[in-house]
């Protein structure tokens, strides 16, 4: 039966795919939201997003068959989607200091301290609040394991400064 709903979308059969649409469309927004806690408005973009990899994927040749069902091909597809948004929600909910916070002029003291490198990289993850793909992209790394590392290491630098002028400050 996927075999033939596969071949009438990719003959351009548009009404198949509306009619897959609507069909899983409601029970893939309950799905999100009861099992990867996003929102009704990302639920609904993810599973946009999904239909357009589903059509260029019959399109382009790449999926000629569903091994399951087209339901199933669907929500797994979303699958990994969703949970980049719910990690990406839970990572800003959790981030601790935010930015206001991070403002303060003694932080901007040992951040200028560091490196060029170093500063920038701080602030444009923990102050910014950037995922470290896009901190990798601004800084011109390759990858986000060198941009994981980096920020390691300029975290600990930072946190030699505070500790330094702390204990200076002891005595």
């Amino acid at each position: 039966m996927e075999k033939i709903l596969i071949s009438a979308i990719k003959s351009g059969n548009n009404d198949v795919l509306l009619k897959i649409y609507k069909q899983y469309r409601n029970d893939f927004i309950r799905w999100a939201i009861s099992n990867y806690k996003v929102s009704i408005e990302q639920a609904k973009l993810v599973y946009k997003e999904v239909m357009i990899v589903f059509y260029e994927n019959i399109n382009s040749g790449e999926l000629t068959a569903c091994n399951r069902d087209i339901r199933t091909y669907l929500f797994q597809k979303a699958r990994v989607k969703l949970i980049r948004i719910s990690k990406k929600e839970k990572s800003k909910a959790s981030q601790q200091p935010t930015a206001p916070e991070c403002s303060t002029p003694h932080l901007n003291l040992y951040l200028n301290q560091l490196t060029a490198t170093s500063k920038m990289v701080i602030q444009l993850f923990y102050i910014n609040g950037l995922p470290m793909k896009e901190v990798a992209e601004n800084m011109g790394y390759k990858d986000v394991v060198a941009v994981k590392k980096k920020r390691f290491e300029c975290f600990q630098q930072l946190m030699e400064l505070i500790n330094m002028k702390q204990q200076h400050e002891e005595f």
